[in-house]
């Protein structure tokens, strides 16, 4: 409608169906030499010379072309709720690339983008341009202008009277309805509903929904969700009155789920958006092509049973090299440890490592990991045992290798569900770089991603197998003595230290006293004189 193209009245626009992908229909025009005015209206056809602004908004004018209506573009525009989906939607294209007519002309976009490609396809300091050599292959059409004479029509002709006819003209309509005003700064779109865990247990049927609540079309295009989800709304995205837009992971399989929203309920759907709603919970922020939020969502999750029981305990990604002669490379002594943290066994079934190493533990030696238990992969079970000997948690192989360099490890379970994914760095301690130590971190409940939630193991080829963990503190307390009354919940029947330190560093821990738990998790407690310090002193739990 900007351009005024009136080359498709019968045929000239192809008509495409994404199959393999979101099933979405798409019509792109081609041959559109009959645009900025153009129009096929007499004898003379293609060398009509006059330049008309006022051509009609549904493309295909059928009384000046003595021709039948387009039943297609009959079936879109007579429907009431796309017209105004299409009228809501050039209203923004004329404000943003066509412009007002008042917009000062130093400041129209179009104008001096058509200028901008005139100067290249016509350079003024080249005698013989790609221009002139092209119209010197054509027999003579229509007037003789050259391509500069006729891109100054464009400007000094279409464009203004074009501008006028859309923007002022009481003729401007669509089947009677005028063109809307400028979309309001302020619209009332809502994020109004998610869900992150589908009854199908196909996290692909996911889905974020907005509501727009205003009574009259809203233009959201180049608006984006962040947050658990991020994607960018393509141009033409417009929501309809008092109308919901779904936003999916993946469209066919929304349009494949058997509980609604699903395929025949007359929905708006798109996507593919990145990311995922976590079980764990989350928010999701709609924001406008501004960047101001307008709506934020957030949802208190419910946890799958590896989200909640399941850590990653120690990882080996740069192992020191093995002794000359050695029948192994450095990188086959790699290894990933996971750690039951919760109060009940889990079962791993159709839990899979998909980035970083692959590894799917359907087929694999564990089928269960019980509380406080622990379970590893390797890169090669031979190389690993010919280090650290047989009889550890060995679930299998995986395939590939840990990147010294630093990369992303995801684990997601047998729901698609992320149980975690961070990127390790090499640089955080070099001790872990080749220096034979692996990588823990400091606690189950850390962000992975962070430096200083990790530290390289306290003795070389790492701890696989072993606690190592520093105990989360659960309370301390003076006694009737005076002294400090330290409390962890701990492991059944390991040994364990508490140390202090007036600040945080490795090296700066003094041991304080040991403990050892009973034959089963209890809180373990530590009795020390109470630290006479006058500024901070910190304490832990590390197992012996």
């Amino acid at each position: 409608a900007i351009v005024s193209s009136q080359d498709h009245g019968h045929k000239n626009f192809y008509v495409h169906r994404d199959t393999p992908g979101s099933g979405d229909w798409t019509i792109f025009p081609w041959d559109v030499d009959l645009t900025f005015g153009r129009n096929w209206t007499d004898s003379s056809g293609y060398f009509t010379d006059t330049i008309y602004t006022n051509n009609v908004l549904n493309f295909y004018n059928s009384a000046q072309q003595g021709k039948p209506a387009n039943r297609l573009y009959n079936l879109i525009f007579q429907h009431p709720e796309f017209r105004r989906m299409y009228l809501r939607r050039l209203r923004t294209v004329m404000d943003t690339v066509l412009q007002p007519p008042e917009t000062p002309p130093a400041e129209r976009g179009i104008d001096a983008r058509i200028r901008a490609l005139l100067d290249l396809l016509d350079p003024p300091d080249v005698a013989k341009s790609d221009a002139d050599l092209d119209e010197a292959k054509w027999v003579p059409w229509g007037a003789p202008r050259t391509t500069r004479a006729e891109a100054q029509r464009i400007l000094d002709v279409y464009l203004p009277g074009r501008r006028n006819f859309l923007f002022k003209s009481p003729n401007a309509t669509l089947n009677g309805e005028r063109i809307p005003d400028a979309q309001a700064a302020q619209v009332a779109v809502h994020l109004d509903e998610l869900d992150f865990n589908p009854l199908s247990g196909r996290q692909a049927e996911e889905f974020v929904r907005l509501t727009n609540a205003e009574p009259v079309a809203v233009d959201v295009s180049g608006w984006r969700l962040q947050g658990q989800v991020h994607h960018t709304f393509r141009p033409g995205t417009v929501i309809p009155a008092g109308r919901t837009l779904y936003v999916s992971p993946e469209v066919a399989a929304f349009r494949n789920r058997t509980t609604s929203p699903k395929r025949g309920e007359n929905v708006f759907v798109q996507g593919n958006y990145d990311g995922q709603l976590s079980a764990r919970g989350g928010t999701v922020e709609l924001l406008n092509a501004a960047g101001n939020v307008v709506s934020s969502l957030s949802y208190p999750g419910a946890p799958t049973p590896l989200q909640d029981g399941l850590r990653l305990s120690e990882v080996m990604f740069h192992p020191i090299k093995p002794p000359t002669g050695s029948p192994y490379d450095a990188e086959d002594f790699e290894f990933i440890e996971l750690k039951n943290v919760s109060s009940q066994p889990l079962n791993l079934w159709g839990a899979q490592f998909n980035e970083g190493v692959t590894f799917v533990f359907t087929n694999s030696a564990a089928a269960t990991l019980d509380p406080s238990s622990r379970i590893l992969i390797v890169k090669s079970r031979a190389a690993f045992e010919s280090r650290y000997g047989v009889g550890l948690p060995v679930a299998g192989e995986y395939v590939g290798s840990l990147a010294n360099e630093g990369e992303s490890i995801r684990l997601q379970d047998a729901v698609g569900e992320t149980v975690f994914e961070f990127r390790y760095d090499p640089i955080w301690f070099t001790s872990a770089d080749g220096g034979g130590r692996s990588l823990e971190p400091i606690s189950p409940e850390v962000d992975l991603d962070l430096e200083r939630s990790w530290h390289p193991t306290a003795v070389a080829g790492g701890t696989p197998g072993k606690t190592s963990w520093t105990l989360p503190i659960e309370s301390f307390s003076e006694d009737d003595t005076g002294r400090l009354v330290v409390r962890a919940r701990a492991e059944a029947g390991n040994n364990y230290r508490l140390e202090g330190a007036s600040r945080l560093d490795l090296s700066a821990w003094d041991p304080l006293t040991p403990a050892r738990s009973g034959p089963e998790q209890s809180l373990l407690e530590f009795s020390i004189p109470t630290p006479s310090v006058e500024t901070q002193y910190f304490l832990r739990v590390k197992p012996e």
